[in-house]
């Protein structure tokens, strides 16, 4: 069995060395060192997401690290996280109102749940600091009748809904139960 062609090491030979070098090492000596990925890069390079969400969690995550004053992770505790909701609760918005939607504050905290969930599954922490968070309740939203003239024209529309028999029954049944006064 023939053997493998050997990996060739390049020396660089300079006349003020008086022991050559191999090139790997002059080339990496000049060479500025990398910066390492942080924890939130990991996160996002391991998460298979859509551009958008990955836009919006780093956007959370960062500002969270600003908030926090980009504290270690791993020091992270509860108190942050309830300290950071409550934060969101109350800042002015662009529109000059205080506090955020619910909805905003709720994507702020799934996010972190989200990361630090997967900080603990990686081993980086031992916590997670967000298990006993909970979201912010959204209000309720009222309830928006139909016009009784809509209603009608549902209901005759239903007459000329199509040819297939279970599409008609199947629509019929669904009105009758949203709207069984409507007879």
């Amino acid at each position: 069995m023939p053997k493998p062609d050997p990996i060739p090491t390049f020396i660089e030979f300079s006349p003020d060395a008086a022991i050559p070098k191999p090139v790997s090492e002059s080339v990496a000596a000049e060479k500025p060192v990398l910066e390492q990925m942080d924890w939130v890069d990991e996160f996002l390079c391991d998460r298979e997401i859509r551009p958008n969400t990955q836009k919006a969690y780093l956007r959370q995550l960062r500002r969270f690290q600003v908030w926090c004053e980009f504290k270690h992770w791993g020091d992270i505790d509860d108190v942050d996280i309830r300290n950071y909701k409550a934060h969101l609760k109350s800042q002015l918005t662009q529109a000059g109102k205080i506090g955020l939607s619910p909805a905003s504050i709720n994507q702020a905290i799934a996010t972190l749940h989200s990361f630090f969930r997967w900080l603990t599954t990686k081993r980086y922490i031992t916590y997670n600091p967000t298990l006993n968070i909970e979201k912010v309740p959204a209000p309720l939203s009222e309830t928006k009748d139909m016009e009784a003239a809509a209603v009608h024209q549902l209901a005759e529309g239903l007459e000329y809904r199509g040819q297939r028999e279970s599409l008609s029954s199947r629509d019929t049944a669904i009105f009758e139960l949203l709207w069984p006064q409507s007879h």
